[in-house]
């Protein structure tokens, strides 16, 4: 698997919901774990045909169509991604929209990087698999969403079970290296922010130029002041130059 650079993901800073939630989350790993060196946020499945059909995790890193595939780096120490499920809504009428996802945190790690000398001896996978459940459960609280631990997988194809990555993946999961996947259950509230929405760029982006010939202009009559008014000055000035020539 290519040995890929760390790239510099920007910090979000409009995040709502399942984002917002993500990036939290992310930010109490990061800081608590002390052996783990690169924490990205939310992974995108992108295709890319190799002869075959593949599906990698991609996180974007900014500008604009800009990704980063982050499988496993045998150059790294470690790193982590997450994986969020499709979008489920609990709503009353009148009531707040809870919603609720299956997320999946992804962590890859070399352990003769983290500990050398332990790694003479042992694979000491469940002892990150415990120092980052911990932090989930100790750490990981206070916030405006709730969440449940539902395991923890160290299998590969249940690591990696939404993308299909080169056969040679085995390799990566061999000692020193290793991997696991923490799978959650989150429930969080709707964002009750403003809708961004302007209803004169609506109408705008969704009337064409056959509308406007066919059906606004010959509903309009000019003779009256309302809508002669209405015109700005450039656009009378336009009309009249046309209407003389």
């Amino acid at each position: 698997m290519a040995k890929l650079r760390v790239p510099n993901v920007p910090a979000a800073t409009m995040a709502i919901e399942i984002d917002k939630a993500i990036n939290e989350i992310g930010i109490v790993l990061d800081l608590n774990l002390s052996w783990l060196e690169n924490s990205y946020g939310r992974a995108f499945r992108f295709l890319d045909i190799k002869g075959k059909r593949l599906y990698f995790p991609e996180v974007f890193i900014g500008s604009e169509k800009k990704y980063h595939r982050v499988t496993p780096d045998s150059k790294l120490k470690s790193t982590c991604f997450f994986v969020v499920g499709k979008e489920e809504n609990e709503f009353e009428a009148n009531q707040k929209n809870y919603l609720k996802y299956r997320v999946g945190i992804v962590f890859w790690a070399n352990l003769k990087v983290i500990d050398s000398a332990l790694n003479q001896t042992e694979d000491f996978t469940q002892n990150l698999i415990r120092d980052a459940r911990r932090v989930l459960t100790e750490k990981v609280g206070g916030k405006d969403f709730s969440f449940k631990i539902i395991n923890a997988e160290r299998d590969h194809r249940e690591i990696y079970r939404e993308f299909n990555l080169e056969e040679d993946l085995d390799e990566y999961f061999r000692k020193p290296m290793t991997g696991f996947r923490i799978n959650l259950d989150l429930t969080l509230r709707e964002d009750c922010g403003e809708v961004m929405y302007d209803r004169s760029q609506a109408l705008l982006n969704n009337i064409g130029q056959h509308e406007v010939r066919s059906v606004i202009l010959p509903s309009v009559d000019f003779s009256q002041d309302i809508y002669f008014n209405a015109l700005s000055e450039q656009q009378k000035t336009d009309l009249l130059t046309k209407l003389q020539a």
